[in-house]
Parts: structure tokens; C-alpha cells; sequence
């Protein structure tokens, strides 16, 4: 609004290639791949679906669009991914101590993390508060008479 944004795609962020797996739910996963067993969604980060990535794959490609842009940490950047580019960003960002496999995000939701001198804060995390319709009684509108203004 009033300025041009650059928008730039970037295939580093797309979601996980899932490989075989593509398309499937868990627990038709589970059934085709028994090797799989009992494993969670939050255990995806311990599988090679074949044909497909890695999680340790899908953070080094993710790494690599962190590091390409540091340089540039004054800077508002919005990323619009999946939620496995996601989990990929938090780990990179956060490091071990997050375990950012845990999240489960919403649709639509929001997470905010402030980068400075490479280092990572997290502001929001999937907050979807933007999604509830706002709790605001519709507005009266007294009728006018031609040629009348309010308050007259």
C-alpha cells in the first residue's frame, strides 16, 4: 500500500518432499510402511520416507536461506510456508533446546521471531488470533434526509 514489496520465491522453503509417502495419512503411512510402527508425526524427523527427504535434509536447505539472508537482519521478512519448512525454521533458528517437531500449527496462523546479529527470539508462535471475527456490534447508521448532515 503506497510501496512496492518485492516478493521472491524460493524453492530452499517449500515443504518436505514426503517422497512415497506424498498424499498420505499417517495412518495409511503406518499401514504401507510397517517400518514405520507405532512413530508419531513428531517422530518425522527420525524417517527417510523413500523417494522423499529427510528432516536434517530439509534443514539444510533451510539453513542455507538463513544464512543467504543474515546479512540482511534489519529487515521485515515474511515467509509463507508449510509447516514442515517451518519446523525446519525454528530448529535452525532455536536450536536443540526447542524442539520445534513438538508444534503443531494451525491454518493460517502467525509466528513471529525477531533476527538480530544471528541471534533468534521468538515473538509469537501460531497465533491465529487474526482468524476470530472481532466482537464489535455493527454500527447504526441514522438515515439522513437529502441535503442533511450528521448532527444537524
Amino acid at each position: 500500500f503506497g510501496r512496492p514489496i518485492p516478493i521472491a520465491l524460493d524453492a530452499r522453503l517449500r515443504e518436505f518432499d514426503f517422497g512415497a509417502w506424498e498424499g498420505k495419512t499417517w495412518a495409511e503411512i503406518t499401514d504401507a510402511f510397517p517400518s514405520v510402527g507405532g512413530a508419531t508425526f513428531t517422530s518425522a524427523r527420525d524417517y527417510h520416507p523413500q523417494d522423499g527427504e529427510t528432516f536434517a535434509d530439509v534443514r539444510r536447505r533451510v539453513g542455507s536461506w538463513l544464512a543467504e539472508i543474515a546479512p540482511y537482519d534489519d529487515r521485515r521478512i515474511l515467509v509463507v510456508a508449510h509447516a514442515g519448512t517451518l519446523h525446519a525454521l525454528l530448529a535452525e533458528l532455536l536450536g536443540p533446546a526447542f524442539d520445534a517437531m513438538t508444534v503443531r500449527f494451525s491454518h493460517a496462523s502467525i509466528t513471529r521471531i525477531e533476527y538480530v546479529d544471528r541471534t533468534a527470539r521468538l515473538l509469537t508462535l501460531d497465533d491465529t488470533a487474526h482468524l476470530r471475527a472481532p466482537k464489535v456490534p455493527p454500527a447504526v447508521v441514522p438515515s439522513l434526509r437529502r441535503g442533511e448532515r450528521p448532527g444537524d
